[in-house]
């Protein structure tokens, strides 16, 4: 999609830019550390999640992708590129669901991975289910983005960790 609006603002036609984040933290169903971790954590339960729990990856927040909107919206040098969003340096879901059991107070969170047969099992009657396999790659090895660009154009930075976390559990409590 990103090219053909591309080609529309390389022909006058409209102005683009795009804002592009990694997976969102953040309290809500959507997000893989939301509502499917932190409920259960605080309820003393097991936590299970598809995919390498051991993978590097990065975790957007979307108060950095708000910042970033508002920022490209204002400068010319933004329009008709794509800019990836300043986020913390790439983490295991391993990782986060311990910084979030720790905010909590919890320190030694049970967690595990849905094995892969029964993830496409899973999708042979759930549609979500079937379409999170489209994607699955981006659990089962390093997904990291560079955000290097927008840094040095911008000079930002991503929320700090500690307050992601702090930020994602409060809504919990």
């Amino acid at each position: 999609m990103w090219l053909q609006v591309k080609e529309l603002h390389d022909a006058g036609r409209i102005r683009a830019t795009e804002v592009r984040g990694s997976d969102y933290i953040s309290a809500s169903d959507q997000s893989r550390m939301g509502d499917r971790v932190v409920p259960r954590l605080i309820e003393g339960k097991s936590v299970q999640l598809l995919g390498s729990l051991d993978k590097l990856h990065t975790w957007t927040d979307p108060d950095d992708v708000a910042h970033l909107m508002m920022v490209v919206a204002e400068e010319e040098v933004a329009w008709g590129r794509p800019w990836h969003v300043p986020s913390n340096g790439p983490m295991t879901q391993r990782h986060v669901v311990r910084d979030i059991a720790l905010e909590l107070g919890i320190k030694d969170p049970k967690v595990s991975s849905v094995p892969p047969i029964i993830e496409k099992t899973l999708g042979l009657f759930n549609p979500i289910m079937r379409e999170l396999g489209h994607t699955a790659y981006q659990f089962n090895e390093p997904f990291v983005m560079s955000d290097e660009r927008s840094r040095k154009t911008f000079g930002l930075k991503p929320k700090p960790w500690d307050l992601v976390i702090r930020d994602l559990v409060t809504h919990y409590k």
